[in-house]
């Protein structure tokens, strides 16, 4: 099952991509995908809580002050995460609870046209549906016999490679 949150894109302060090029290595780590330094910020028309399981970067890690959530979404189809710091989680950083940053390989601002006020959809999967996209190019993968074949970079997974 899959849900969805809808909104519109806004301006952001520009932070989080100091700090994804700063620390790129442990965001590839975490995410499996080199995240593009920077953010698309979108307006909810509500609040957005993070679900119980995330993927953290914990402050620890990097020696740092901020940790932050990562939560694997869909955007125009597109393999991202929305990035949370725990202080605006709480409701006391820099962002109000209802807008979330999201990161994926590209500027999705070039790519997608998008500007202030635009609107975009993010999709949420359950970890069984999540499995069903690419994890090299993101693209949704097609089922041949007991196979998930990428048709976009010839990426497969065979029924024998889950045991």
């Amino acid at each position: 099952m899959q849900s969805r949150v809808r909104g519109r894109v806004v301006s952001g302060l520009g932070d989080f991509g100091v700090w994804i090029a700063r620390l790129g290595d442990l965001y590839e780590s975490k995410t499996g995908m080199r995240l593009y330094p920077g953010t698309l910020n979108v307006e909810l028309t509500s609040e957005y809580s993070l679900p119980a399981e995330v993927i953290r970067l914990e402050a620890g890690e990097y020696g740092g002050r901020v940790s932050v959530s990562m939560v694997p979404c869909r955007v125009f189809d597109r393999r991202a995460f929305v990035l949370r710091t725990d202080q605006n989680e709480q409701g006391t950083g820099h962002h109000p609870r209802n807008i979330i940053e999201i990161a994926t390989d590209i500027r999705l601002r070039d790519v997608y046209h998008l500007a202030d006020g635009d609107w975009v959809d993010v999709d949420f999967d359950t970890p069984e549906e999540a499995m069903l996209y690419c994890p090299v190019c993101s693209k949704r993968l097609t089922a041949r016999k007991c196979k998930l074949f990428c048709e976009r970079c010839g990426y497969y997974m065979s029924c024998a490679d889950y045991y």
